[in-house]
């Protein structure tokens, strides 16, 4: 009798190899292990995201593990879900962390930058301008503190009119205006419409007070010297420009307003009589407003080009053009009849203004002072002059800078 063995029994899982070798793969792991590297790939080569975005990351993959469909297909057992979860998890806030890190070494990088003085700003950093003595606050008292390496000096002149040098003007870094002189109502095509400095006389104040739209409000940037006799400018209670200097600086508190001390003023008289040889009280004569204009230019630009000028001896030329005494003001007196009746003058105070400019042309030969509208340069000294008078000449100004 041949006993025949029965065949070993097969395991249900080799049994579905036999009938079926596909069906030995384990797809559930399978997509589960292939959504963890997912994660990983996200988390190492696209760091650039969003913490946010591996939250939702996460709840995704969290759905997915938790999907009937996945739990029907093999995965029963509550531990193979939790070890998935915890394993994305981990994946995630590995993800997030290395985020977090980098913003936090970009942020300490960028405050450690914006601390650090770069060339840029040690380049711009300039010194404080200096003190210009003589010009007090009206206010605080504080001296001017102002300098230009270049200053365009603008007169009032008629010859101004038509020249059309009004964006030359603006380009110089400081450019100073005399009185009440305007730079709207279309005059700025010829003289500018920048004023960094104006220097206004006692006698234009209610002038400038009646165009303090124009003149005032509309340059706030400015710095306003007012000049007037010490009588006019005490500060006791009896100086009326001062007193209505104060309230119209109340009524403007950003106007930086200066006036000039009384030791200054007498400086101005002194330096005329050194320049001229003439005691100013006794031959009646009154500084102009260009005068003192001048001398402080003279005192903060390193190079001063006037405009509007003329020469000395201008008037005298039987073909000399004819303009007005402002450009402001076309129907007004004619500029060399203005000129020559205050020169000759003898009774009264009067302006010297021929004289005034023997003077500025003398300075031109000595400081960098140049004329333009018109156009003209001062003589050099005659050969045998320029020794013998470099003996006696005073020294221009030169005592004035500070």
């Amino acid at each position: 009798m041949i006993v025949t063995s029965a065949p070993p029994r097969q395991s249900r899982a080799a049994a579905s190899v036999l009938r079926d070798p596909f069906t030995s793969i384990d797809v559930p792991r399978l997509l589960l292990g292939a959504a963890c590297a997912v994660i990983a790939f996200l988390n190492s080569h696209l760091l650039l995201m969003a913490p946010g975005c591996h939250v939702c990351l996460f709840g995704c993959f969290l759905s997915l593990l938790r999907h009937k469909t996945l739990r029907n297909c093999g995965l029963k057992r509550a531990r193979n879900i939790k070890v998935y979860e915890y394993l994305c998890l981990f994946l995630v806030y590995n993800g997030s962390f290395s985020i977090a890190s980098r913003d936090a070494n970009d942020t300490r990088v960028r405050q450690h930058e914006q601390r650090r003085p770069t060339e840029a700003s040690v380049r711009v950093a300039k010194p404080h301008p200096p003190v210009l003595q003589g010009y007090s606050g009206i206010i605080d008292h504080k001296p001017l503190r102002m300098h230009c390496q270049t200053c365009a000096l603008v007169t009032s002149s008629g010859h101004l009119v038509g020249g059309g040098r009004g964006e030359e003007i603006d380009r110089a870094e400081c450019v100073i205006r005399m009185n009440d002189a305007p730079t709207a109502r279309g005059y700025g095509r010829d003289v500018g419409r920048r004023t960094s400095l104006r220097v206004i006389a006692h006698s234009s104040m209610q002038r400038v007070l009646r165009s303090r739209h124009e003149l005032l409000n509309a340059s706030q940037d400015a710095v306003f010297v007012f000049w007037g006799p010490s009588s006019y400018m005490r500060r006791d209670g009896k100086g009326l420009v001062y007193n209505n200097l104060r309230l119209m600086n109340q009524v403007l508190p950003k106007l930086k307003v200066y006036i000039i001390s009384w030791q200054k003023m007498l400086q101005f008289d002194e330096l005329f009589k050194k320049e001229t040889g003439k005691d100013r009280r006794i031959s009646n004569s009154w500084l102009s407003t260009g005068w003192f204009t001048m001398t402080i230019a003279l005192e903060l630009c390193d190079r001063i080009n006037v405009y509007g000028m003329v020469a000395p001896d201008f008037c005298r030329e039987p073909q000399h053009h004819s303009v007005p005494y402002h450009y402001y003001e076309p129907r007004g007196p004619d500029e060399c009849a203005m000129y020559i009746s205050h020169e000759r003058g003898r009774r009264g105070s009067h302006h010297r203004f021929i004289t005034e400019k023997r003077v500025f042309a003398k300075w031109a030969r000595t400081f960098d002072i140049h004329f333009y509208q018109p156009d003209w340069s001062p003589p050099p000294l005659p050969a045998n002059r320029t020794l013998k008078g470099a003996a006696v000449t005073p020294a221009p100004v030169a005592p004035l800078k500070t």
